[in-house]
């Protein structure tokens, strides 16, 4: 196991570009002088772009940028990075190195690469870098975000995922009173759906990956997961600053920072960059160079995904417009006329949950499919169950979360005749010597999270809603 030959020396950030007048942002690298790769973003029309790019937006043009390359640099792990768009000072490349080393953790496992010394981001022994460059006004522009702030003060920007978990934030936001526009990376029918069940604006960004990406990937290139909600948060904080949002609120739970596998002595987790851990890295970065002003942090954390489940399920009325299925949202294609695969580790994870909430009939109408009865998915609900296996590289809770879901559903009885709930009868629940245990941990009290005290008292209302 070793770090794969690369036919090429060096992985250079060649330049990034802001069109005003076409509203794209251009994002370009290179495998030395051989491989271009252009990537492109498209801004909506609505979005109102100054004439000129201030230091603030070009410094977070150009992070943008650096988490833009990581699709690209995955191809063949050149042995040098260049950065021919900007520096970084050496704080600044630490936190690099741990974003692009812990975000491809999935990558290299799945690669049998092992990945230690094969990122390193370069720097300038003298600060030299453009944070520098960033006028006090601009790094904290306090003309769009005034002190002493109310909650009718907040300007609130919530990336919105399609699924379960933002819905719920975007419902819990609102029963409190807060006003909030959504964003989201792509576009799909299901988003607009959602963003007219809530009542809110969504602002949309059209992403184009470099064709060049899928020949060289159609050639043999290195290929596998890279950490899409990271792209999403620097994309996100873009947007932050040229429609003054000054939260950038996202509905991230604490399952995410357990890990998958443990790889040359590195957690694996295929949610690294919806970790706390990601997290907190993430916003003292912004803060510290970019501004203090742009706030980022998740509302569900301190929620395990069974919790949020039981939230989701107070809210019927987004029942047939959600979905948690990752291939609605692939780039090589989406599903027809359903909204779960019902084969996939998310679909079998979901259905567990939400059964422990949400009567039968209704939610095998959610999911055209009783996941449960279907002997072929054993082997995914074994892993999930951490009967065999590691933990499915997907965006799925704890073992302790997936058994507690189980026996609440055992508990209820409407599955007790298919084949899962069968399974888990026979084969488990004589083993399990502490249930109560492993449901006190897959429902949480005052775990860690970075939520302002401005908005705890929106944590209170949803611990209120699970007691009823």
């Amino acid at each position: 196991m070793h770090r794969p030959h690369s036919p090429y020396r060096q992985f250079v950030f060649d330049s990034y570009e802001l069109s005003v007048k076409r509203h794209v942002i251009f994002l370009r690298y290179r495998l030395d002088e051989a491989v271009r790769f252009e990537e492109i973003l498209e801004l909506p029309r609505e979005l109102s772009l100054p004439s000129e790019v201030s230091p603030l937006l070009d410094r977070a043009l150009f992070y943008l940028h650096l988490i833009g390359g990581i699709s690209y640099f995955k191809t063949y792990l050149p042995p040098a990075m260049v950065i021919k768009s900007g520096s970084l000072d050496k704080k600044e490349a630490v936190f690099w190195d741990k974003l692009y080393t812990q975000g491809l953790g999935e990558f290299f496992y799945s690669n049998t690469i092992d990945f230690r010394g094969v990122v390193g981001f370069p720097y300038e022994r003298k600060k030299t870098s453009r944070s520098d460059e960033i006028p006090d006004r601009e790094r904290s522009p306090k003309a769009t975000f005034p002190s002493g702030m109310t909650m009718n003060d907040e300007k609130i920007l919530l990336p919105l995922g399609g699924g379960k978990d933002s819905i719920v934030s975007a419902e819990l936001l609102t029963r409190a009173g807060y006003d909030f526009d959504l964003f989201t990376l792509g576009d799909h029918p299901l988003f607009e759906r959602i963003a007219k069940k809530l009542g809110k604006k969504r602002i949309v960004i059209r992403r184009t990956l470099s064709s060049q990406l899928f020949k060289l990937n159609a050639s043999g290139a290195l290929n596998g997961h890279v950490p899409i909600s990271a792209y999403i948060a620097f994309a996100s904080v873009v947007v932050a600053i040229l429609r003054g949002y000054n939260h950038i609120v996202l509905s991230n739970e604490q399952s995410s920072n357990e890990g998958n596998v443990d790889f040359f002595g590195m957690t694996v987790n295929h949610q690294y960059s919806k970790s706390l851990e990601f997290e907190r890295d993430f916003s003292k970065y912004i803060h510290d160079y970019l501004t203090p002003d742009i706030h980022y942090w998740s509302l569900l954390r301190p929620f395990s995904e069974l919790q949020i489940a039981g939230l989701f399920a107070r809210f019927p009325e987004h029942f047939s417009n959600f979905s948690s299925c990752n291939r609605n949202f692939k780039i090589a294609g989406r599903l027809k006329k359903r909204l779960f695969c019902g084969q996939c580790a998310k679909c079998a994870f979901v259905f567990a949950l939400l059964a422990a909430f949400i009567d039968k009939k209704s939610l095998i109408k959610i999911f055209h499919k009783n996941l449960f009865a279907d002997s072929k998915l054993l082997p995914v609900y074994k892993a999930l169950l951490g009967i065999t296996g590691v933990k499915p590289f997907d965006c799925v809770g704890t073992l302790d979360e997936v058994i507690s879901a189980f026996d609440m559903v055992r508990e209820k009885g409407e599955f007790s005749n298919d084949f899962m709930m069968k399974f888990f009868e026979k084969k488990m629940v004589a083993k399990i010597s502490d249930m109560t245990a492993i449901k006190k941990r897959a429902f949480p009290q005052n775990a860690p999270q970075n939520v302002p005290k401005l908005f705890q008292n929106i944590l209170c209302t949803a611990y209120e809603i699970l007691k009823k």
